[in-house]
């Protein structure tokens, strides 16, 4: 079985409403729109119905 592994290109706290964009040119998380609480712990949702897995 061969199968290919791909990650979320958004994601969004489920706490303070933060919502981060993959740029692939810095290889980093960029904030997309408000900041968020800075002082939240960030749990992402990247769950929902995403599948890393491309068969």
């Amino acid at each position: 079985m061969s199968g290919q592994i791909r990650r979320p290109q958004t994601r969004r706290c489920l706490r303070c409403e933060r919502e981060e964009v993959w740029d692939g040119d810095m290889g980093a998380w960029r904030v997309e729109g408000d900041m968020g609480n800075v002082y939240c712990v960030h749990e992402w949702n990247i769950t929902n119905g995403f599948n890393p897995v491309i068969e």
